[in-house]
């Protein structure tokens, strides 16, 4: 292991070679098109449970979803560094399990469950996108939008699931089983216990002010499109634009105040973009996190390929996950 791989698996980043897997905006326009011919097309914006006032907070001090995952879990979600081009079924995983402690918090019976990458990256690869790029790495984030529709989520910690690894990633990217002390599994094995799960809408938002209104109602964002970011915060607070990316993040937070606004991207690289500051509470971000500006934003949105996520079919409460939700 060189020196460099060991910095790298000692802070749990995602190393360079595993980091991209969007397949592009061409690309990502035929599916669309397709997609939008099939029997379950994906919803226009703005989405039915949407509420047109946004809280006074949208422009005074931002709208943070992970202080909602704070709430109802007690702490932030891990920030688990993918490990092959499955970025576009990361950013969809960190999506849902945001909607998860979203519809807790707001009063739902519901119970907060990890998701599993693996399954999402094979749905949205496999099934939705009829397996076109087998035997390479990469999804499109419409893909993965109507899987998430059409065949549900998985949880981690599902009877027989195996853990998380590049080799379970590209197995089931591509329809293999893998192996393990149980036996062989593909992700076909878990399709009846994940149809239980689907996300009831996903919709297309090409905007900035459709952004903070889906996120100000707790509607997470997948965005995918080419933008890189600087590895870390400059010093006017900001992650700034630079290189190229292609990959599928999440916004979990949005900030419209007209003489800062920012958007806040959870990424799937580990502890990968150093330690944010939030400007408003002084709290600490999530690890993994990118404070980018309006106009950034703004540019990955144009690439067509982010969706807000709703309407969670969500997993029976357990007893513990109602502590401190009552009060």
């Amino acid at each position: 292991m060189s020196a460099a791989s060991a910095k790298n698996s000692a802070r749990q980043i995602t190393p360079p070679a595993a980091r991209f897997g969007w397949v592009g905006r061409d690309a990502a326009e035929r599916a669309f098109d397709a997609l939008q011919q099939s029997p379950a097309p994906l919803e226009t914006f703005p989405l039915a449970n949407l509420s047109a006032a946004l809280p006074a907070r949208v422009a005074n001090g931002g709208v943070r979803l992970w202080d909602l995952v704070r709430k109802v879990r007690g702490s932030d979600t891990p920030n688990v560094p993918q490990q092959t081009g499955d970025c576009v079924s990361f950013g969809a995983k960190n999506a849902v399990e945001y909607l998860q402690c979203a519809e807790i918090a707001a009063g739902e019976s519901e119970g907060f469950q990890p998701v599993f990458p693996p399954f999402l990256y094979a749905t949205g690869r496999v099934l939705a996108g009829e397996g076109r790029l087998r035997g390479r790495a990469g999804s499109l984030g419409s893909w993965q939008a109507a899987a998430l529709k059409e065949y549900g989520v998985l949880r981690t910690d599902a009877p027989g699931v195996p853990p998380y690894s590049r080799s379970v990633a590209d197995a089931w990217g591509d329809g293999r089983t893998v192996r393990s002390d149980d036996g062989p599994s593909g992700f076909r094995d878990f399709l009846g216990l994940a149809a239980d799960h689907p996300v009831g809408a996903a919709a297309r938002v090409w905007s900035w002010d459709e952004v903070v209104s889906a996120v100000a109602n707790g509607s997470p964002v997948t965005v995918a499109s080419n933008a890189g970011f600087t590895m870390s915060a400059g010093s006017g607070g900001y992650h700034e634009r630079q290189g190229r990316w292609p990959h599928q993040m999440c916004v979990v937070g949005v900030c419209d105040d007209p003489a800062r606004p920012w958007a806040a991207l959870l990424n799937s690289w580990g502890d990968a973009h150093g330690r944010l500051t939030d400007w408003a509470t002084g709290e600490p971000w999530p690890a993994g996190t990118l404070r980018i500006r309006r106009e950034a934003l703004e540019g990955m949105l144009a690439g067509g390929e982010a969706y807000a996520l709703a309407a969670f079919a969500g997993f029976p409460p357990r007893r513990h996950d109602w502590g401190g939700l009552l009060g």
